[in-house]
């Protein structure tokens, strides 16, 4: 059983200095990360911090704000640790936030950590197509999720400080995308299997549903999730 005080311990020391040696130390970082899932490194957490080792230090380096976020939004969020995070899905979003650059997107990987390592349940696909997302991408994600009027299912209760919740991650870029990037936007949700046309718009499926519900999104009252009763 995880140790809530000790969890807290580890957060903390997270928070100081020697946080450094997320990046210094590298593969040290992400077993102080793991510790709360086991006294030792075994199973899937040997494989995460198996997988961490093996970025290049540049890569390493690139990680280290997104997994502040993360470990901060851990500690806000007042969640246990989650004792069994799934291997693919955190190895997979480390590879991912390793190679982001955009803050916003970075943004994105940091909530998705956050869920997986306290509320969990984040499938395995939804780090590989949140690779493939621009911010625009995510700005329509978001705006079509806001906008839909399919009945929803409730997400699991886990509320993120900023990010997608708030509207400030999207919106603080201040773009505003020409015609043809929204295009290129529509096609590539499509593609993905996260929006679909209905009618007379485009609305969020399940996929489209499940992936912001993991980086953070909340649903507005009339969209719950979809399937919901």
């Amino acid at each position: 059983m995880f140790d809530p005080v000790t969890g807290k311990l580890i957060v903390d020391a997270l928070k100081t200095p020697a946080a450094e040696m997320i990046t210094k130390a590298g593969i040290e970082g992400i077993q102080t990360l793991l510790a709360p899932v086991g006294a030792t490194l075994s199973g899937g957490a040997k494989l995460i911090a198996a997988r961490f080792e093996r970025l290049a230090d540049e890569e390493r380096a690139n990680l280290r704000p997104t997994l502040k976020i993360a470990l901060d939004r851990i500690e806000e969020s007042g969640l246990p640790i989650n004792p069994d995070p799934n291997p693919k899905v955190v190895t997979l979003a480390l590879e991912g936030a390793a190679i982001e650059t955009r803050d916003d997107l970075r943004e994105l990987w940091a909530n998705l950590l956050t869920r997986e390592f306290t509320a969990g349940g984040v499938h395995p696909m939804i780090p590989g197509i949140l690779s493939e997302l621009t911010s625009n991408d995510a700005k329509m994600l978001v705006r079509i999720g806001d906008e839909s009027k399919t009945p929803r299912r409730p997400g699991r209760d886990l509320v993120l400080d900023g990010g997608l919740l708030d509207g400030g991650l999207i919106e603080s870029q201040n773009e505003n995308p020409s015609a043809d990037a929204d295009s290129r936007s529509e096609a590539a949700l499509t593609v993905q299997g996260l929006i679909e046309w209905a009618h007379e718009s485009y609305d969020i499926t399940t996929v489209g549903f499940d992936l912001l519900i993991a980086v953070g999104w909340q649903p507005p009252a009339h969209s719950k999730g979809p399937d919901a009763a």
